[in-house]
């Protein structure tokens, strides 16, 4: 009896320890440390390249990415001129108490330069945050409307630096299944989803927020999905509101995740979006949902002008006027790898013999 005790015993405890070793896996890096287990459901893309991703910063806390560089990552964004970053609103908003206010400029850094978020050299610039301009005074985690900001920078990026390009925007209706990119260092597996809802069960608030974020930029191509369609063919119905665009897959498998908000969709070589919501991560009949960057045609360049903001460049985007970046390999679903495997298998044979010896005991 004493061995079958022993043997729960260790099994209690390896379970307590694979536990444990989830919830700091990457703890907080991700945008929301409030995530739920939908918001865990994780997909991959295909790795970025240089020539049309040098607009795409990491918006970062200034603390964490003190610990150690490039663990801070929040969320991406996009270089519009010399001196102004394109965001996601949420991304600045105090998600720990989710009541709408927003964190102190002087909490957030921005880097620029590479394609891996950790690597720091030559071409790395970080930059301090003077002012975040925001459309909403008071941010609605309801409705996510107005979910757009401006980072003003302390300084001015190089013109000819040789890593970072601001982007040119675009200020026209997209057509229906208009091939669109996305790009992030979001989560990237679908890993430990039904751990996840486990684990809950067993907090009476829930565990830290888990993450894997990927070190390097990722792309995806997704097609506009028009705005009716989206109110009408999917569980989002009204949410979509004015200012929002559609872009995915109804049949799910391919979205943006948790940390990739912020970052642009790109539509014929121009910044057609605004990575902003999604019901958790390409669900069917959830698409991402995006910030629509022509509707903000006015407040963008009204705002950049009273802040002494480098004036951003709009131009149609439906005529492919500038490069087109749409080449290139489509992205992939992400499968397990083989560690995430090896780590379910444990569980499963762990709480397998957990449960199993009080009946062989009996």
């Amino acid at each position: 009896m004493s061995r079958f005790m022993g043997i729960r015993a260790l099994s209690l405890l390896l379970i307590k320890a694979i536990i444990l070793a989830i919830l700091s896996y990457n703890f907080g890096t991700a945008s929301s440390t409030n995530a739920t287990c939908q918001e865990l459901k994780i997909v991959n893309g295909s790795a970025a390249e240089w020539n049309n991703t040098r607009h795409h910063v990491s918006l970062r806390s200034r603390l964490k990415d003190s610990y150690f560089f490039g663990t801070g990552h929040l969320c991406g964004g996009s270089l519009i001129s010399e001196n102004i970053v394109l965001c996601a609103a949420h991304c600045f908003a105090d998600q720990k108490t989710f009541d709408g206010s927003y964190l102190s400029d002087e909490e957030f850094v921005i880097v620029m330069g590479n394609l891996d978020r950790f690597e720091q050299n030559e071409n790395t610039l970080i930059y301090d945050v003077k002012e975040v301009v925001k459309a909403a005074k008071i941010f609605n985690f309801t409705s996510y409307d107005n979910d757009i900001a401006l980072a003003i920078l302390n300084d001015s990026v190089p013109i000819n630096h040789p890593t970072i390009k601001t982007v040119i925007l675009n200020d026209a209706l997209l057509h229906r299944d208009t091939m669109c990119e996305i790009f992030g260092w979001g989560e990237t597996e679908q890993v430990f989803q039904f751990v996840c809802l486990w684990i809950r069960k067993s907090f009476s608030k829930g565990p830290p927020h888990m993450a894997n974020l990927s070190d390097i930029l990722m792309r995806l191509e997704v097609p506009i999905i028009a705005v009716e369609d989206c109110r009408n063919n999917t569980t989002y119905g009204n949410k979509i509101l004015d200012g929002m665009l559609c872009a995915g897959y109804m049949a799910g498998e391919r979205d943006a995740c948790k940390g990739d908000s912020g970052g642009s969709l790109m539509c014929n070589g121009v910044q057609a979006g605004v990575i902003s919501w999604g019901k958790g991560c390409a669900e069917p009949y959830s698409p991402g949902v995006y910030a629509n960057v022509a509707y903000y045609k006015d407040w963008i360049l009204k705002q950049s002008k009273v802040h002494n903001g480098v004036l951003p460049v709009f131009v149609n985007g439906t005529v492919g006027a500038v490069n087109n970046v749409m080449n290139g390999p489509n992205a992939a679903v992400a499968n397990f790898n083989f560690s995430d495997s090896v780590v379910v298998i444990i569980i499963f044979f762990m709480l397998y013999i957990f449960y199993l010896t009080p009946n062989i005991l009996n």
